[in-house]
Parts: C-alpha cells; structure tokens; sequence
C-alpha cells in the first residue's frame, strides 16, 4: 500500500486563508479540489497508522472550513497566483470554474458569485455527497480513541449534523436529493444515462435556443468524460437557471426543469444519518455527549424517512432513480445498473449496530437484496457476464464502458454487509487484481486480492473488457483509486459498546465516599449498640449473682447530680422494668458477653 499511501500524501496542499489542509484529485488537476475525494482519501489514510491517521484528522478539519449554509460544496477551487481570466470553463475539468457557477456565467459576463463559503470559493450550492457524517466517524474508530481522539469526533459534530440536516430538511422537503447532474452518483461521463435522465431539458434547451456564450471550448469537449454536447449544454443551461433563481431550492425545482431522486445518493444519505446518530451515542457513552434530545429525535426520524424513500424507488425489480421535469412530470429511471442499484447495500458499521440495540438497521430487505443478487448473477441487462473485469457501472447493453474502483468497492461492500459474503468478497478481491494488473482470482486466496506494490496502476476508470486503465484526465494518479486501494484492503472499522450505562467518573467517586460514610455510620451504630448491651448484660448478672451495685451506694441528690435521679425502686428509672425483661437470660447473656468482650 506504500505506493497509494505515497500518491495520496503527495497531493495534500494548504489553502488559505484559514490554511485548511485539503487533497488535490490528482497531480495534473490544479484548479479544482472536490470534497468528497477528499474526505474519502481522508478516510484511507486514517486506516494506515498513527501518522497519517493525524493526517486525516487536519484534512477532516480542513474540509469543514470549506462548510457553506447548505452544507458541504461539491468543489472549492485553487486559488490561482497572478492575473486570473474570468472564463466559466476549467483548464482541465468537465466542471465548470468559479466563475460558471455565477449569474450570467454563460449568458454574458457573470456578475458576482453566489453562496460562498466566508474562507473558500466553491461551487455555488451545489452539494458533495452526504459523506462528511460516516468519514468523521470512521477516522474515530480507526484511532485509538483516546481523549484526544473523541474531543476532534466532538469538534466535527456540528458540522455532521448540519450536512444532514440541511439536506433532510431543505432539500428532501421537496422529496428530491439532487438538483444538478454534477451532483449525481451517476458518472457525468455516462452519455446514455444521461440523455434518457435529461432528455426534457434537452428539448427545452432546443425549444428556446439558448446556447453557452462563450461557447465549449475543445479543450473541455476532448475530456475522457466529457458527456456530449447536448448532454453538457443542458448542464450548464440548469447551472444559469439555477443561479438566475439565486440558488433557493423551491424555486429551482419549480423553474429550471430538473430535480433528481438518486439512489446512490441516497444510499450515502442514509448512511451519513446512521454515522451521525453513532456519533451521538459514543460521545454519551464517554460522558461528552454533545446532543439534545431534540437533535436526537430529529435524527431518529431521519432514519424512518430513509427507509420510506428506499422503499419508494424499488419497484419489485431493483432500486430506480426518480426524475422531475421541475413541473408535473415523474419518470422513473433504471440506470446506470446494478453498480449503482448495490450502494444502496453499502455497509452500515455491523461491529458497531451489531453491539448496540440503538444504531438503526438500515439494510434492505432479504427479498430486495436476493433479486439484486440473481439480476447480477444471472444472463441478462447487468451482471458480471459484461466482460471479465467487475462489475461494470453500467449494464451490458451500454456503450459506457468503463469500471471505477470506487463504485466496485462499494458494491462489494454493499453485497457483503448485505448477506452475499461470497459475491461481496469476489467483488472487491478482483477490483484489486485489477488495480494490481493481475489477471481477476490470480492472486492467491478466494478471487485474489493479495497486496502489491509494484504493479499498482491508480486511475480513475478501467476498461471492463481489457482491464486497461482509462485514466483521463488524471492519468494513473488518481487520488479516488489510491484511496479505494487502501480502504479495500483495510477492511472496515469497528466500535464495541459498553453493555451498561455509563457513569461519570466524579459521580462514580461521589457515590463511594457516600457508600463510605453509610457504612462507617451504621459500623459505628453496632459498635455503640454492642457495647452498651455488653454493659448492661454485665450489670445484670453481677446483680443476679448477689454482688453490690455502686449505685447502691449512692442516695437520690447523688443520682440526680448525676443526671440519673428520679428511678425510682432499683436506682435507675426503668431499671427494675429491665431487670425483668432480662430474667432468666443469663446463658445468652454469656454468650452474647463472650462474643462481644471488649
């Protein structure tokens, strides 16, 4: 893994002006960071060792400085030295510069940018991927979880539950998730997909003539996953309708004729939900709990509402993303194939939910799950019969050619955690043959998988028939596939949770020193009780055995000087009373006398 370890590290770059540590996609990309990338590399390198786990904690922190009002940005951009043109279009990107994401960026000269973050400039509102909530939890558990370690989980816990909460509450309010192609877990790239998921938006873009000014340079159109021209433009018409609406999400749905339920998305969402509720249990457990209740039931609720929207887009067949044209018109789309139908399995930290009744299960059922597995493993649309590598992102019939290591390894995952231990781990076992440049099950053990150090290739694509990198632009240095290497072969992480409730350690100390002082006091009380009874067993038997009582000596002003006056017959007031009580006792007397003889 030295060599992945070795490209990821070599990518780290400090942004000002906070000085954020955050990871470039690659070495030939200089103008664009997108997070989700780097949260991810944040993940791998934290699964390594102590070093680079500290690594990912600054990349962790780096990233939420990047934080906006909606949450997390798709992109923060390169702060460029010198004099700056003001083209909408990137050097060496399919996505837009900062000044694409401004109002007339593509209609004439963009005005002002929209929605920045105070320290960084990003991609307007549009949204990386609900990761930040599962990233930060993962790198906790791959730590050694010391104080250190739980007061940075506590420190990134508000920007956690933002993510998730802005997303549940502002944008699934409108029952979509996504609001632009740059957003979907759909690769821009896939033509196909994406012609059928736009094809209203093509046509309104026909219908009214409009056209990018300036026009898509060639050094944009010649990108290995540059989708098309008709494709790109009704990108970037949704771009300059939703800044034109300032960004507000209701006006957006409404007005720029997309809106976009995907499943991988969702998938992330969900699972982002499940890391943020854990967050909130471990921290209570080590009595530093840093949510309220209502926190805590608004993410309860989050949970239900996952579950009912994955049960919304299966149709009995697979998991089905929902499109809007923005107006009256739902169609339901099956792409991109299986790759993207099993994230929905991804896994949901079994160590942890498996060790507390309190982390939701969020797997699907065993019907959804088995039907996935028979489409995949069966003769028709996406399966593994494609080609010899696996699992292609799309289904057979596709022209989409290409393999991501990253959806690969989520797929396995997804399979894995969801019952198809034996398919899941083929999965990923052969995704790192592929990166190793061996043939798939060749190296050692159930379907490969061995680690390798010389042969690994890190590009962002693999052919799916030759397994031939397709780097693009990145070329086989790519940041994603480094990470997916290291996190294949690291497995996933673990917590174990306490099977009592916790108690603090000052309350713990009060209760000794109280528990102390009860059992002195009632120690004390027998001791007193004994001897007074010990005393008085004695009295009586001298008595019983004729020997002279010394306050026999005494006459009534003595006793009373004594405070003992007014006894009455027997000297001491009761005693006679006493007396009586005690007659004929004298062998339990004894007895009692020999085991308390002081």
């Amino acid at each position: 893994m030295n060599a992945a370890i070795t490209l990821l590290t070599s990518l780290l770059t400090v942004q000002s002006p906070q000085s954020s540590t955050l990871l470039l996609p690659c070495s030939n990309s200089t103008t664009i960071i997108p997070l989700s990338t780097t949260l991810l590399s944040s993940r791998a390198l934290s699964a390594t060792n102590q070093e680079y786990r500290e690594v990912g904690w600054e990349v962790i922190k780096g990233v939420g400085d990047t934080v906006i009002e909606e949450g997390i940005p798709m992109h923060v951009f390169v702060e460029e030295m010198g004099e700056e043109d003001m083209s909408p279009y990137s050097k060496d990107s399919v996505y837009p510069s900062k000044y694409g994401y401004s109002p007339g960026a593509f209609t004439g000269t963009p005005t002002s940018l929209p929605h920045l973050s105070p320290n960084f400039n990003t991609s307007g509102s549009l949204l990386s991927l609900p990761i930040y909530p599962s990233i930060l939890l993962e790198n906790f558990l791959f730590s050694p979880k010391t104080s250190t370690d739980v007061t940075r989980l506590k420190s990134g816990y508000d920007t956690a539950f933002k993510v998730i909460e802005n997303i549940w509450e502002n944008r699934m309010k409108w029952d979509y998730n996504v609001v632009h192609p740059f957003e979907s877990s759909i690769p821009i790239g896939n033509r196909e997909v994406w012609e059928e998921v736009l094809k209203d938006v093509i046509e309104e873009v026909e219908r009214v003539g409009w056209r990018p000014n300036p026009g898509i340079p060639d050094s944009v159109k010649s990108l290995p996953d540059y989708p098309g021209d008709e494709v790109y433009t009704s990108c970037l018409y949704l771009l300059d309708c939703m800044s034109s609406e300032n960004w507000v999400t209701s006006n957006i749905v409404s007005k720029c004729n997309f809106a976009m339920l995907d499943v991988g998305w969702m998938t992330w969402l969900g699972r982002g939900t499940v890391a943020l509720k854990q967050i909130m249990l471990i921290t209570e457990e080590r009595n530093e709990r840093i949510a309220s209740k209502q926190e805590v039931a608004m993410a309860e609720k989050w949970v239900s509402m996952w579950e009912s929207k994955m049960n919304e887009l299966w149709d009995g067949h697979g998991f089905k993303n929902k499109v809007s044209d923005g107006v009256n018109k739902t169609k339901w789309i099956s792409g991109p194939g299986v790759a993207n139908e099993f994230q929905s399995l991804a896994g949901w930290y079994s160590g942890a939910r498996k060790a507390s009744t309190d982390i939701p299960d969020l797997y699907v059922t065993q019907h959804q799950r088995d039907v996935m597995v028979n489409k995949l493993l069966s003769d028709s649309e996406g399966t593994f019969n494609c080609g010899h590598y696996q699992v292609k992102g799309t289904d057979c019939t596709s022209s989409y050619g290409k393999i991501q290591p990253f959806g690969n390894y989520v797929t396995g995952r997804g399979m894995y955690e969801g019952g198809a231990e034996g398919v899941g781990n083929w999965v990923i076992n052969t995704t790192i043959d592929m990166i190793c440049g061996r043939v798939p099950g060749g190296g050692g053990g159930e379907g490969g998988g061995g680690d390798c150090e010389e042969t690994a290739t890190f590009p962002e694509y693999f052919d799916y028939i030759t397994g031939m990198p397709e780097g693009g632009t990145c070329g086989n240095g790519s940041a994603i596939t480094a990470a997916t290497y290291i996190m294949a072969m690291k497995g996933e992480p673990s917590y174990k949770f306490s099977s009592s409730p916790p108690l603090n350690t000052t309350w713990v100390l009060v209760v000794i020193v109280a528990e102390l002082a009860v059992a002195c006091g009632v120690g004390m009380s027998c001791v007193v009780f004994s001897c007074r009874m010990l005393k008085k067993i004695r009295r009586d038997e001298r008595v019983g055995e004729g020997e002279e009582d010394l306050f026999d000596y005494l006459d009534e002003d003595q006793l009373e000087q004594l405070g003992l006056g007014g006894g009455g017959e027997g000297g001491i007031e009761g005693q006679g009373e006493r007396d009586e009580d005690w007659e004929g006792g004298t062998g339990i007397r004894a007895a009692i006398a020999s085991f308390f003889w002081v």
